[in-house]
């Protein structure tokens, strides 16, 4: 075999760049799948591990401003997939990989299968906005379904004594791992089972599944297909509050309200205690307002109406002597018309001796007499019949029956006026109390209860102060009873 010889020394710097100029040419960027072991991060902030498979290892590193911005965070014993640029490490002769992404093998996978489970779900109508529940603006209790330790649980009930003080039921599950979506499916199935047997300590009217963030694998739980069908069918409205804002799981498409954050579920899930005391002095003050405008408009309609009665009663009778004065002219008139009537006649018979023509004179007076009789019945049966109309009317709007009319309704309104104002008081009276039970609860609740018993709560640069070996000798500590604060200096151990 011929090698080529070369006279001219490399220094180790010229020999070290040229490696690495040939290996970046020859391969530039690559995709690496392995096993991330020896994990470290400093405080520059880089991460520095290695990949391996079943026989080597190959160095990697990941810059700071790229590890922010990593589809998956690495984790020893995690099988990965890396994107990046093979180059040499010219101090230490070491080939090495820089990363631009880092996926989680078999992540796709995963994503495949969640997304065919969504779409068999969303064609159940199982996401369907129009069945989803809602959420009552001010609950009597509250059910949370998280872990009993870490900071989800504590922000939730912080957030919540701040805002409204209520109970809290938490039913403790695990939030990561085989076993979590059954104990969570447990808890909703105990909250429902104690609220359609109406339990007046256990009784929630909303229920809040919590965790913090974490990677697709960790939330997995929150995407099993029986935990979703469960958030589902529960009778009780549920708030989702899985992960961060940029998470989402299938759970968080069932629930009735989804939030970003456990404590912005905390949040939309009661409301703020003085602004709900603000609306409701506000409602009272207008209902007030509303009543004793409407009363002051019925008195002046009643005063109206009572000073206009005199003018209706006048004109009745103004009517009634109109009617006799009528019926007196036609009677009048009437007679003269008949007796103008029979003088023509009685002058017709003493010219005209002609016993046919004194037959129909005697003919017409007879004729006229029976009209006479019949139009005066008629014309009296018409004036009687007005008469009655009159009356009917008159009494209708007698003074003393009006009076009478106008006085039940105002004592009506009266006492609508004060139902309403006493339902409004015991309503506002009701609240106060529910809301000094609260308070008492919180005060009896609070360490200075604890104080004033004669405890005292020791502090070191505002950490407590559990055990004496916490405490350095000659260092400062402050100590807190119920009135007063002072410091200490430990002097021997």
């Amino acid at each position: 075999m011929n090698y080529i010889t070369n006279n001219e020394y490399y220094t180790v710097s010229r020999l070290n760049a040229s490696i690495k100029k040939i290996l970046e040419g020859s391969i530039g960027y690559i995709k690496l799948k392995g096993e991330v072991s020896g994990l470290s991060q400093p405080s520059s902030g880089h991460l520095y591990f290695n990949v391996k498979d079943e026989k080597e290892t190959i160095a990697v590193v990941c810059w700071r401003s790229t590890a922010t911005k990593l589809s998956f965070f690495p984790k020893n014993g995690k099988n990965v997939l890396i994107s990046g640029k093979i180059t040499t490490y010219s101090r230490q002769s070491k080939i090495q990989l820089i990363v631009d992404d880092i996926e989680l093998e078999g992540e796709g996978e995963i994503l495949k299968i969640l997304e065919a489970r969504k779409q068999k779900l969303l064609k159940e109508g199982i996401f369907n906005q129009e069945v989803k529940k809602k959420i009552p603006s001010i609950p009597e209790r509250l059910g949370v379904i998280t872990s009993e330790s870490g900071s989800v649980i504590k922000d939730i009930i912080h957030r919540i004594n701040e805002r409204y003080p209520l109970d809290i039921i938490l039913y403790p599950v695990v939030v990561q791992g085989e076993d979590s979506a059954e104990q969570i499916i447990n808890a909703l199935e105990k909250f429902n089972f104690w609220f359609e047997n109406n339990d007046e300590e256990r009784n929630v009217s909303t229920i809040i599944i919590a965790r913090g963030g974490g990677s697709l694998e960790d939330l997995m739980p929150f995407n099993d297909e029986n935990l979703v069908r469960s958030i589902f069918n529960s009778k009780i409205p549920i708030i989702s509050a899985i992960g961060h804002d940029t998470d989402w799981t299938l759970c968080d498409n069932v629930a009735d309200l989804r939030a970003p954050t456990p404590t912005a579920a905390a949040e939309v899930s009661v409301p703020v205690k003085n602004e709900l005391i603000f609306k409701l002095e506000e409602k009272f003050n207008y209902l007030t307002k509303l009543s004793l405008n409407r009363l002051e408009n019925l008195n002046l309609k009643f005063d109206k109406k009572k000073s206009s009665l005199p003018d209706i009663l006048g004109e009745v009778q103004n009517r009634f002597q109109e009617i006799d004065w009528i019926q007196e002219k036609f009677h009048e008139k009437f007679s003269r018309l008949i007796m103008e009537k029979k003088n023509n006649y009685n002058m017709i018979s003493n010219n005209i001796v002609l016993k046919d023509i004194l037959s129909n004179i005697h003919d017409k007076y007879q004729e006229i007499g029976r009209l006479e009789e019949k139009f005066q019945e008629k014309l009296t049966r018409m004036i009687l019949e007005r008469k009655n109309d009159l009356n009917k009317l008159s009494n209708n709007i007698n003074q003393k029956n009006f009076r009478l009319k106008i006085h039940e309704l105002k004592i009506k309104i009266k006492n609508s006026f004060e139902k309403i104002s006493l339902n409004l008081k015991n309503k506002i009276e009701k609240d106060k109390t529910l809301i000094g039970q609260k308070h008492f609860l919180l005060q009896s609740l609070s360490y200075k209860s604890i104080l004033k018993r004669g405890y005292a709560v020791v502090r070191q640069k505002e950490k407590i102060i559990k055990k004496s070996k916490d405490v350095q000798f000659d260092s400062k500590i402050s100590i807190e009873l119920y009135d007063s604060k002072f410091c200490a200096k430990k002097i021997k151990n």
